[in-house]
């Protein structure tokens, strides 16, 4: 795309008068694309970040970056926390991970990010609709996308409820058409390509359902749009092919998309503006930050309530050790931990 768009232009202004000093930012899948460059953003305007990824190289480039462009009278801290969300055992250890570092600091998170593998599902074996099961026997993109994402926002809860207005903001495909077989929400003999196209539809849900019963917060769900590969690093390593055809249609992709700095502005705007908060807390958006309507399937509360049970039950089943760590994560007066009981009772009718 030549030039920056005007609403990106808008974004970037706003962005750009506000002093983030002090705030302290986590980002999931931070070491490339759109994570990379919203962790160098964050950084710019003088909030400390922590992000997660599971390449060191490129992990140590964004903290160069991140810096070399900090301004000294921040004092902004970083750190990379190296981890793979595609197994839940991983994601787990990621989390325990950051609530250890935060805890230290005495320092809340103003934001919380979830990136990771957003563009990722556009490989090659992906796209031909082969299914890889990961060790704990789940859809890899299943585990990625959705599971390991909403684990890590239930075991950090406590740290962002601790700065009142903080916000939490996934990243993927939003306002999704469809619906899901309720009764088969793991997914089970659906194809990786199925399973990829549907997963916008579970965000959607938990980011309502986090909405109806965390009112101090603000939680958001954004489409990943048209992008530019960010030129942190060719990531070789786990995307060869993904990483050769990035290079071999670099000129169409600059054509038709924004650049990862560009499109992080639109997240950095959501992070820190004051026209979002718990008020607007969630909605649905484009990556232009135009709000999506509710499908139909998706204004049911049924519809919530069941897949939010569904995962809640999936990430205490398979971590039973981690239940205990969510009792003090209150729902506003209600016991999680309940919660949970009330899920496992449900489940094993």
């Amino acid at each position: 795309m030549i030039g920056i768009p005007q609403y990106i232009e808008r974004f970037q202004e706003k962005n750009n008068a506000k002093d983030c000093t002090g705030k302290h930012v986590v980002i999931i899948g931070g070491t490339r694309g759109l994570g990379a460059a919203t962790a160098e953003k964050f950084a710019k305007l003088g909030a400390s970040v922590t992000f997660v990824g599971r390449s060191q190289k490129a992990g140590d480039i964004v903290l160069r970056n991140c810096r070399a462009n900090s301004p000294l009278a921040a004092k902004a801290t970083f750190s990379h926390v190296l981890g793979n969300l595609s197994l839940l055992s991983e994601a787990a250890q990621v989390a325990d991970q950051l609530d250890t570092a935060i805890a230290q600091t005495h320092r809340g998170i103003d934001a919380l990010v979830l990136t990771a593998g957003c563009y990722g599902s556009s490989s090659t074996y992906s796209i031909l609709g082969g299914t890889v099961k990961t060790q704990e026997q789940l859809d890899q993109w299943f585990s990625l996308l959705f599971l390991s994402r909403f684990l890590v926002i239930q075991r950090l809860m406590p740290w962002l409820k601790q700065r009142p207005g903080s916000r939490v903001i996934n990243i993927l495909r939003a306002g999704s058409r469809g619906s899901l077989d309720i009764d088969n929400l793991s997914m089970d003999g659906k194809s990786n390509l199925e399973t990829i196209s549907s997963m916008g539809l579970y965000l959607d849900a938990t980011t309502l359902s986090l909405a109806e019963r965390h009112h101090e917060q603000a939680f958001y769900h954004i489409t990943a749009g048209p992008m530019v590969p960010h030129p942190v690093v060719e990531d070789t390593e786990h995307f060869p092919l993904l990483a050769w055809v990035e290079r071999t249609l670099r000129p169409w992709l600059y054509s038709q998309s924004v650049s990862a700095y560009d499109a992080a502005e639109a997240v950095v705007y959501v992070a820190i503006q004051p026209e979002f908060g718990p008020a607007h807390s969630g909605t649905l958006m484009s990556e232009r930050l135009e709000n999506l309507p509710l499908t139909e399937f998706m204004r049911s509360p049924d519809t919530h309530d069941r897949i939010w049970r569904y995962a809640l039950n999936e990430i205490s089943f398979k971590l039973p050790n981690e239940v205990a760590k969510f009792q003090y994560a209150s729902l506003d007066g209600d016991d999680l931990t309940n919660e949970i009981q009330i899920t496992h009772e449900m489940y094993s009718q």
